[in-house]
């Protein structure tokens, strides 16, 4: 068979306009997250332990509120932008989403525990334009297409390098 993408398919798919090419931006906080345990050829129960104790560790309200501001400035500065937000918990989610609506910013958050009629229903909402910020907390990193995705935030820290792809991916197609 022939290998149409040659030999960088990413680069490919972006010259063809199927995926978009990422503009990264670094928001620094002063949360420290701890590398100690992590080390080459751990297993997925592993990873997925180390990644719920950093995540535990960045729930706090000052990078919170630091992260909301960043996204009430994305979404001032152009009125249709769509953020998808990654939350590093269920209640970091609903807060973030919370901040947002009392900016004025249509946001909604959801996760593992919201029902699945209220969850379509958002994630219709958020893809037909109704609404700019959708907050979630492990539940949109794969199965999920919204085209209309112009940013996503990765706020949930994770060790897993494929993770950390499917969260960015949400926003490259």
């Amino acid at each position: 068979p022939v290998d149409v993408l040659g030999d960088s398919p990413r680069e490919a798919l972006q010259s063809r306009g199927v995926l978009a090419r990422p503009v990264v931006k670094t928001v620094r906080t002063k949360t420290k997250v701890s590398k100690l345990g992590v080390r080459k050829g751990l297993d997925l129960k592993e990873l997925e332990a180390l990644d719920q104790k950093a995540s535990k560790a960045v729930d706090k309200n000052p990078r919170r509120r630091l992260l909301v501001r960043e996204m009430v400035d994305i979404v001032e500065e152009n009125r249709s932008s769509r953020l998808l937000y990654f939350g590093p918990t269920v209640q970091d989610a609903e807060l973030t989403a919370f901040l947002l609506r009392r900016e004025g910013i249509k946001a909604a958050s959801l996760s593992g525990q919201t029902q699945p009629s209220t969850r379509r229903r958002l994630i219709e909402d958020f893809r037909a334009g109704r609404m700019q910020v959708l907050c979630n907390c492990e539940v949109l990193t794969t199965g999920f297409d919204a085209p209309r995705v112009t940013h996503v935030i990765v706020a949930r820290p994770t060790f897993s390098q494929v993770l950390y792809e499917q969260m960015v991916g949400r926003g490259l197609r």
